[in-house]
């Protein structure tokens, strides 16, 4: 089984079809987003590929695949034109493991009980993060739009069985892990 993991769109265009790609080129079983598919956001400057519907468009082709939460800047409307569920938190068994999805700005407010051996995905600080803490994996795919940190290249997550990539720019292996060396 292969997982495909990113968040942090933000309406990009460019991103969406970066997603394609990769889509196409991987052919995950599953497509796990975190969050921040259309909008920019108040905080952010508007890209010059600003496209929300070029955005739905792509993301709809892959619907029954996509396993989604609601990013901080999604809202309502967004939800009616993608073609999948957007809850706040969400979960999937993958490898015998379980994988709690939230878009991260909620991680404060403690809406997930985690126990040992859980892996937690979250986005929404646009920063790549593989740490253990307390038994629990957290990963974050960074943002494949645009990294909070200056220098720091677009990113995104595959996880093949027990095994984690992270990948930067086009296509560059970052990091390689195994998921049960890890917790």
């Amino acid at each position: 089984m292969k997982a495909f993991i990113v968040s942090d769109i933000h309406g990009s265009l460019k991103a969406a079809e970066a997603i394609d790609k990769i889509i196409q080129a991987e052919k995950p079983d599953m497509i796990l987003m975190l969050g921040d598919f259309l909008y920019n956001g108040p905080r952010n400057g508007v890209f010059d590929d600003y496209d929300p519907m070029g955005v739905v468009e792509i993301l709809n082709k892959y619907s029954d695949k996509i396993i989604a939460v609601r990013g901080n800047c999604d809202s309502r409307i967004d939800q009616e034109l993608l073609g999948f569920k957007m809850p706040d938190v969400n979960e999937v068994m993958f490898h015998g493991r379980r994988y709690v999805m939230v878009h991260g700005d909620l991680l404060d407010k403690s809406m997930v009980t985690l126990n040992q051996g859980d892996i937690l995905l979250y986005g929404h600080t646009h920063l790549p993060n593989i740490e253990v803490v307390d038994g629990v994996l957290l990963l974050n795919p960074g943002s494949i739009t645009f990294p909070k940190q200056k220098d720091h290249e677009k990113t995104y997550m595959i996880i093949i069985d027990n095994e984690l990539r992270l990948y930067g720019g086009e296509g560059k292996l970052i990091a390689l892990k195994n998921i049960d060396e890890l917790i």
